[in-house]
């Protein structure tokens, strides 16, 4: 295991800030002395050897504060059943059961118009096939595979996909850990031959959760994972385990359902599954657009867990005091909100250092926030801002919440677009998708999707975020053995 790239550590490891869902925790006992130890291991991290490391390692892990590294499962090698939902994409479906080299799968046809070729492709791999006599969508493919299937684990791939005939052994060993219900890859956007929007989902794909390994709740810095690529544990699955209305967001509806149902999901970025991209702009957004329009059926079935901004009071008159040119008055609030973290913090070394950061990068990160419910929910309000920076202060103070995520994301992300290129498409991407979140709250007459909540003053949320980690504490979530 190794320790998460971005949780700090202070004060000789007593005091840690990070993990998922963010925390500030104090450590004690083995805990702390195995943060040290994997700290000094640094990327490659370090092997647990010992029951008592294990316990201590299993806390650290719970908590997103560490995470496991590629390894081989303890256990014997179970059979993995892959299934491979299809819709008329021969091509694709040829690529990836080649790319496979697998005699474990099973492709299930979605009412293909021609289903005689999709047969002949998959008896030409070994495969197995189930054919829909109509299309049922995706949700209800992956669960004709499922019902189809008898292995513990199971396996599922878009047909758009390719992947290592090993992906699926890179990802087993997590399930050593009873608790875990389902492990997904990192989907990497293939090169596609629009060069422009290659680039932009190369880094910005909506598939693609990043280089950093996860822990996966609603909430958390990563709230779900796709199902283009997943390994899941049958036992954990709910029946049926997708919901078969939801033609979009039914993966995210699937992982919140495991979640809620205190199962573990993980998101494994050491392993990856090649995903091929659009090459035209207007199906492009039109994807991005359809998944907007999962919100409202989200919304009903995990109230609150779509809430686009959760700022906090104080954040939110600090930056209406600078959008409205009254420094001094917002810096004087900021300040309010230093002290009362720092009283929060008192018990911990370097409290009033670590209370200007945190309140620093909480100023910060709502700022973010709201810039992008401008730019993406709140799209139509976004346009009138930019239209009326030019004559208003509080308007161009309000753009420069819109606008400058967007460059300083180009320049960590290395893109190899322009600038302007770049930021073009990310509000082409944020506008469609806030259209389809839109036109979803219309259709569903709600508006929790589009409505932001603030949250209390510094001080309470983080009485809700500090966490106390001791030698033998109990975990999070009892084990589970079954649903």
């Amino acid at each position: 295991m190794q320790l998460d790239a971005r949780v700090r550590v202070l004060a000789g490891a007593s005091v840690i800030v990070g993990g998922s869902p963010w925390k500030v925790s104090r450590l004690h006992g083995i805990v702390r002395d195995l943060v040290c130890e994997l700290q000094r291991a640094g990327p490659s991290g370090m092997v647990l050897d010992t029951p008592v490391r294990l316990r201590a390692g299993r806390i650290l892990i719970d908590r997103g504060i560490a995470h496991p590294v590629p390894g081989k499962s303890r256990s014997e090698p179970e059979r993995v059943e892959i299934i491979v939902p299809v819709l008329d994409a021969t091509e694709q479906l040829d690529a990836l059961l080649t790319s496979l080299r697998s005699d474990n799968v099973l492709v299930v046809d979605d009412g293909s118009r021609n289903p005689a070729a999709i047969r002949a492709i998959a008896i030409a791999h070994g495969a197995r096939i189930v054919q829909h006599e109509g299309n049922l969508g995706p949700a209800a493919a992956r669960n004709t595979g499922i019902a189809h299937t008898t292995s513990p684990l199971i396996a599922s791939i878009d047909v758009d996909c390719t992947a290592d005939p090993d992906w699926i052994n890179a990802l087993v060993h997590h399930f050593d850990d009873p608790r875990i219900g389902l492990v997904a890859p990192r989907v990497r956007a293939l090169v596609g031959q629009n060069d422009r929007l290659s680039e932009y989902e190369r880094t910005r794909s909506s598939l693609d959760m990043g280089p950093g390994s996860e822990l996966v709740q609603a909430g958390a810095r990563l709230g779900y994972v796709p199902s283009a690529a997943f390994v899941a544990r049958r036992a954990a699955l709910p029946t049926p385990a997708f919901r078969e209305s939801m033609r979009v967001g039914e993966d995210v509806d699937l992982i919140w359902n495991l979640t809620e149902s205190g199962w573990l999901v993980r998101y494994d970025a050491f392993v990856s599954v090649g995903h091929s991209t659009r090459d035209r702009l207007r199906s492009w957004a039109l994807r991005k657009y359809q998944y907007g329009t999962s919100a409202a059926d989200l919304d009903r079935h995990h109230p609150g867990n779509l809430t686009p901004a959760r700022p906090t009071v104080l954040n939110v008159l600090t930056l209406a005091l600078a959008c409205r040119g009254n420094f001094a008055s917002a810096a004087t609030v900021f300040g309010a909100s230093t002290i009362l973290l720092a009283r929060a913090l008192r018990e911990v070394p370097q409290a009033p250092s670590l209370a200007i950061d945190i309140a620093a990068r909480g100023l910060v990160a709502d700022g973010q926030a709201l810039g992008q419910l401008l730019r993406r929910e709140w799209w139509p309000i976004g346009a009138v801002v930019l239209a009326c920076s030019g004559s208003s202060r509080t308007a161009r103070l309000a753009s420069v919440l819109m606008i400058a995520p967007l460059g300083y994301d180009w320049l960590t992300e290395r893109s190899r677009l322009d600038p302007v290129t770049y930021a073009a498409l990310r509000i082409a991407d944020d506008v469609a998708y806030g259209t389809g979140v839109i036109a979803s709250c219309l259709r569903g007459n709600t508006s929790s999707p589009l409505t932001p909540k603030l949250s209390g003053t510094w001080l309470r949320g983080l009485a809700k975020r500090t966490g106390l980690i001791r030698e033998g504490t109990r975990r999070r979530r009892a084990p589970i053995t079954g649903t």
